[in-house]
């Protein structure tokens, strides 16, 4: 299963599209800041998941090995989102340095 199933499959699209609308109308005020720290945190959450999906859920038959896969495959790629956001801003801010 790769990502663009995972994205387009049809629960993922409910929980996006029903979350930014709850959002929106100010149903929800906490999905802001929840989101917020779990991306300043997604190192942590990530390893939290790989130690999870792959040394404890094969041990503990009530813990779904497969979701946790894929929530671990959604953290690893949003750490690697944030590790090249946070390369480009240095980046940047080196030639910015070396500019003046």
């Amino acid at each position: 299963m790769d990502l663009t199933d995972i994205l387009t499959q049809p629960v993922a699209v409910a929980t996006a599209v029903g979350a930014t609308l709850l959002q929106v109308l100010g149903v929800l005020p906490w999905v802001d800041p929840f989101v917020t720290v779990v991306f300043a945190n997604i190192g942590t959450v990530f390893t939290a998941l790989s130690i999870s999906s792959a040394a404890i859920a094969p041990e503990l038959a009530w813990l779904p090995e497969g979701t946790l896969k894929t929530l671990t495959l959604v953290a690893a790629g949003l750490y690697v989102l944030k590790l090249a956001d946070s390369l480009i801003d240095k980046i940047q801010q080196r030639m910015d340095d070396d500019t003046n």
